[in-house]
């Protein structure tokens, strides 16, 4: 008898693990870069950025930016993004002196959204005037866009030099496994090469006075970001780095498996009582 009711009670259990696996799992979607990067440089004050392709709702762009100016005031207003069918909600910015490294970020709201980007560069102090800037934009699938709307970002990390070895330093150790980690350095006259510490450079070209590298990292594992770049040249420089957790995918359990799960159960417990009584009354 305890040998039927040990039997009974596994085939139970194992129907009730079936059904809930079926229904129950919690996982990271793989983060995936979907386009970029697009550039666009300073012309009349603005840069404009075409993307490849529209981008598609629920997804996020990431724009990292580099700008000068003349003279060491620094703007009282930043940069202002416009984008037909896309929020952008926030920025990580490293100004000094007179220049910046900015990290914006993007929510796709629209399947219509648009692919052009401009990004308006006022000065508002001073006399001073935007002399050179250059934006890279991508777009990612797997982020988790609320908490980038409500909460911005995981981690940053800030650093300035002169030389040709620029790093952004390590960020505080991160609290989610699986991140999009992006960094981004200005040197001043000179291009960026060789990346550090696994990271991908999407950009680090010369243009209009500044290099701007564009740095990517996408990984599944908590740790402390770092990168850096290797300049031509020796110049100023300025880096900047901030990480971006991925979304949580949960399926729920339905009501009806619910139920199912529920009347095993119950008839486990019936069939167990029965025996025990069926025992007695022999």
């Amino acid at each position: 008898m305890k040998k039927s009711l040990v039997i009974a009670c596994l085939i139970m259990l194992s129907v009730a693990i079936v059904c809930t696996s079926n229904y129950v799992h919690a996982s990271s979607p793989v983060i995936t870069r979907v386009q970029g990067p697009a550039q666009g440089t300073l012309s009349s004050g603005s840069i404009s950025v075409t993307l490849t392709q529209t981008p598609q709702s629920g997804d996020a762009l990431i724009a990292v930016m580099g700008i000068e100016w003349t003279g060491s005031n620094q703007p009282q207003v930043g940069p202002v993004i416009t984008q037909t069918g896309v929020n952008w909600p926030g920025s990580h910015t490293w100004r000094v002196g007179d220049r910046a490294m900015e990290v914006w970020w993007g929510l796709v709201n629209s399947a219509s959204a648009s692919k052009t980007i401009t990004i308006s560069l006022p000065f508002m102090q001073g006399t001073g005037t935007v002399t050179c800037a250059t934006a890279d934009i991508c777009e990612y699938s797997g982020l988790d866009t609320a908490f980038i709307q409500s909460q911005y970002i995981d981690q940053s990390a800030d650093n300035l030099g002169t030389g040709t070895t620029i790093d952004t330093t390590a960020t505080s150790t991160t609290a989610y496994a699986n991140e999009l980690w992006v960094g981004g350095a200005l040197l001043n006259g000179h291009s960026q090469s060789s990346p550090t510490n696994g990271f991908t450079l999407l950009d680090g070209a010369l243009n209009t006075g500044i290099s701007v590298s564009y740095l990517e990292n996408i990984v599944s594992s908590n740790g402390q970001a770092d990168t850096g770049t290797t300049g031509s040249g020796s110049g100023p420089w300025l880096a900047t780095l901030v990480t971006f957790p991925a979304a949580t995918t949960t399926f729920v359990l339905p009501e009806s498996a619910i139920g199912a799960l529920s009347a095993i159960i119950a008839s486990a417990a019936s069939f167990i009582v029965w025996k025990k009584i069926k025992h007695q009354k022999n």
